[in-house]
């Protein structure tokens, strides 16, 4: 996730990291994608090219939950596994670039700084990081499980979840790392100089790194599918969530009407969108993120817990399970 990030110009941080990064790539970045304003208050007008990629993105969704699961089913066949395709690739054209040890050595190496696992913001970031990418108490878990048959073996599940989260983020890094390591040393300047985190990293640092290899647009056109193929996945969760727990509140009135409650929420949803592609809507997207996804997601977790062992308790749990097993 990313780090907390100043609303305001006066507070002397920009909104895009731009340490290590081309003044002009920054710049361009704010001024010709984002068209930035100065600050929160100065909303301006809607973007309209990034208006349009949230429409085209809500579209996409909209489409592939029509049916519900299993139209969504089919469609996460494909975004599901070609970033692992993508991540296949960019790590083995990484690994051949001149330089690219000394991004694996920065990532796990000896250049890592072992020291900041005595930092508690660290420890917090990364448990917010795994809060996020499990999809734990953001329902999504719950919801997509609902839909297995009753004697399903949610063990073996979880214990394959995060296995394969955990070892996905640590190949991704090093697909990620040994490209930065090889534009280090092409710069001759260490790779913290180059490296940014959150969305310096994925839409400033790493793409500029990507414009500098052979075949450069081949490159960046597969990172960034890849980026549309796990953002349109998030959505997926989103959406699913809201629209099961609907239809399961009031199944008469909403079951029959799947595609209608689809159509109806992705309209609200876009446009409660709008002001993320503002002006000043990358000012918003970091004020979401770091509230909405930070310590919070920690309380709602452990309220959760507490809520479902010892409010409502376990023995009841267990008596529904007898009851299913029963019938």
């Amino acid at each position: 996730m990313s780090q907390s990030v100043p609303i305001h110009p006066d507070a002397g941080v920009s909104i895009i990291p731009t340490r290590g990064l081309e003044h002009r790539t920054v710049g361009s970045g704010n001024k010709q994608v984002l068209r930035r304003s100065r600050s929160i208050d100065e909303s301006g007008e809607i973007v309209w090219h990034l208006a349009l990629c949230l429409l085209l993105a809500w579209l996409i969704v909209g489409a592939a939950l029509s049916k519900g699961i299993k139209s969504s089913g089919k469609v996460v066949y494909f975004t599901a596994t070609f970033p692992y395709v993508v991540l296949t690739v960019l790590l083995i054209r990484g690994l051949t670039l001149e330089g690219a040890w000394k991004g694996i050595q920065f990532y796990i190496g000896s250049q890592s700084d072992f020291s900041k696992l005595a930092d508690a913001e660290v420890w917090k970031d990364a448990a917010t990081q795994i809060f996020y990418s499990y999809a734990v108490a953001w329902g999504y878990l719950i919801t997509l499980s609902s839909y297995n048959k009753f004697h399903n073996n949610c063990y073996r599940d979880t214990i394959m979840i995060c296995v394969v989260n955990s070892a996905t983020s640590v190949f991704a890094g090093f697909a990620i790392f040994s490209v930065l390591g090889h534009i280090a040393h092409v710069q001759d300047k260490t790779v913290s100089e180059v490296a940014q985190s959150g969305f310096g990293l994925a839409f400033i640092a790493y793409p500029e790194a990507l414009a500098q290899l052979p075949w450069a647009p081949l490159w960046s056109t597969l990172f960034f599918l890849m980026l549309i193929t796990v953002g349109i996945d998030t959505q997926f969760g989103t959406l699913e969530t809201i629209l099961t727990s609907l239809m399961d509140q009031y199944p008469k009135h909403l079951q029959s009407k799947r595609l209608l409650l689809t159509v109806g929420a992705c309209v609200l949803l876009f446009l409660l969108g709008l002001v993320c592609v503002t002006q000043a809507g990358i000012y918003w997207v970091n004020l979401a993120d770091y509230f909405c996804a930070g310590w919070i997601l920690l309380t709602i977790a452990l309220l959760e817990l507490i809520g479902l062992s010892w409010i409502y308790g376990m023995h009841n749990i267990k008596s529904i399970e007898t009851n299913q097993m029963d019938t």
